[in-house]
């Protein structure tokens, strides 16, 4: 049985974790760059609720977080417009409901009364959208207008304030997982500005996300990821162009993703199309086309997966695979005895991915380096604790892998330990190694091969005064 499209959930939150009900959002990529722009925040035990209905109270704070870039600047006030909100349960959306009240963005229900903790539905939404992207709601005709439902809808269609969600019954209740596609339709909207020779409203050139935030978006390949201890920050290549940031997407490497940037800082990244099909060994490959006339299939563990863009024999199979952060190596890879620059190994990890969203397989990063950091330079020739400074503490751990510990079992987090150029040569080839403001500590990697005649890798040993460190331990794959 072909199994076309068996995706690993790669799911990469901004400046949090991701939420703890993460599986029951649907609009994820509203829900993360929300998020991101500190627009929402969840509860306080780390939930979304993404089930639930958006509350007037809870729509206005969202728009006042949107309109002033994410900050809470908006100021505490002890008066209110409305006598439902003050002495109330609600209390705390009282500035947020003046703020947007002052703005024109909500005028009440009637009767002097705001009902903060009632339902929005999503014309409402959209109203409050809509003005918030410059719409004049009297102008439009939003307010005091028996037609005003058909002039929202109407006006939130063509700003596509209603994109993703066509199926949705906009006269309802909102659910807060719908209220964040609107808001996310709302940012990539162009702004509106009145002209006093104009009949009406017009687009002007800015998007809210753009006016605002300073931001934009951009889709592409995460090609590379450099890595600096001194300042602990990521720099990511995405469609030729560099984005840095302290937060860790390199489990993206290699995949179709899209950055949410402001200037050259990458605020969010997170997978656009596709994502990991299928992660193993290459030993686990046990029928590379064979049962196929095409031979663009390959079988893993007893599944069948297809692949994009090749065909006949196993070269042919690597000149779509890369090693982990070296994408331009494509086509470099061979079994020993091919005479290829780089040589597979049955132990060596491999995850193929999908990178334009048809549930094949189109790129496969090959992890065939051990990434192990014993002990600091100044304390070369064991292997001990590792010294503070160090990315990773081991004890136990490296001796388990000196004495026989299958790569499969080996638990070792390496994403710190990433960069495109080291000290050493073999740095360089192995793309892995760290930066130093002092000097540059390299970790050097055994062979997956050794093991198989049951050589011991050692631990210990050094380098000159780069104080390297051998070891066996594989590179996570993404989970």
């Amino acid at each position: 049985m072909l199994c076309v499209a068996v995706m690993l959930s790669v799911m990469v939150m901004g400046a949090g974790a991701a939420f703890s009900d993460q599986d029951k959002i649907e609009n994820t990529e509203a829900v993360d760059m929300c998020a991101a722009l500190d627009i929402i925040d969840g509860f306080e035990d780390g939930s979304y609720h993404p089930e639930r209905n958006i509350e007037r109270g809870e729509a206005v704070k969202m728009i006042s977080a949107m309109l002033n870039g994410g900050r809470d600047s908006v100021q505490e006030t002890s008066t209110s417009s409305y006598t439902d909100v003050l002495n109330t349960a609600d209390a705390w959306a009282n500035k947020y409901i003046e703020y947007c009240t002052a703005q024109g963005i909500v005028s009440g229900v009637g009767g002097n009364r705001f009902a903060p903790a009632s339902s929005v539905t999503g014309t409402q939404l959209a109203k409050m959208l809509l003005v918030s992207l410059g719409y004049n709601a009297v102008t439009e005709g939003y307010q005091d207008s028996d037609a005003w439902t058909v002039n929202v809808n109407t006006d939130a269609v063509n700003a596509g304030l209603y994109k993703e969600l066509e199926d949705v019954d906009m006269s309802a209740a909102l659910t807060r997982d719908d209220a964040a596609q609107m808001f996310w339709n709302a940012l990539q909207a162009k702004t509106v500005k009145y002209l006093t020779d104009s009949t009406g409203a017009i687009e002007w050139g800015k998007t809210l996300l753009e006016k605002v935030y300073n931001a934009y978006t951009v889709e592409g390949i995460l090609t590379a990821i450099d890595y600096n201890v001194d300042t602990e920050e990521y720099t990511y290549t995405v469609d030729g162009k560099e984005y840095t940031t302290t937060q860790d997407f390199s489990a993206l490497f290699a995949m179709n993703v899209t950055v949410l940037a402001k200037d050259d800082e990458a605020l969010l990244v997170r997978i656009n199309k596709g994502g990991v099909v299928v992660s193993a060994n290459i030993g686990d490959i046990s029928d590379m086309g064979d049962k196929n006339d095409h031979f663009n299939t390959i079988e893993v563990n007893g599944e069948t997966y297809r692949l994009d863009n090749t065909a006949k024999d196993w070269d042919t199979f690597w000149s779509i695979a890369c090693g982990y952060n070296q994408y331009g190596e494509q086509g470099f890879w061979g079994f020993p005895g091919a005479g290829a620059r780089h040589t597979i190994y049955d132990q060596y990890a491999f995850a193929g991915i999908d990178q334009d969203g048809g549930g094949d397989i189109d790129v496969v990063v090959v992890y065939p380096y051990a990434v192990l950091l014993c002990t600091s330079h100044g304390n070369r020739g064991s292997c001990g604790a590792g010294s503070a400074g160090a990315l990773v503490s081991i004890s136990s751990l490296c001796a388990e892998g000196c004495s026989g510990t299958p790569f499969d079992t080996a638990r070792i987090l390496a994403s710190r330990a990433i960069c495109r150029s080291g000290c050493l040569w073999s740095c360089r080839h192995a793309a892995l190694c760290i930066f130093s403001s002092l000097r540059c500590r390299c970790l050097l990697y055994v062979r997956h091969d050794s093991r198989k005649n049951g050589a011991a890798a050692s631990c210990g040993g050094s380098t000159g005064d780069h104080g390297s460190r051998t070891g066996i331990f594989q590179r996570p794959l993404p989970q």
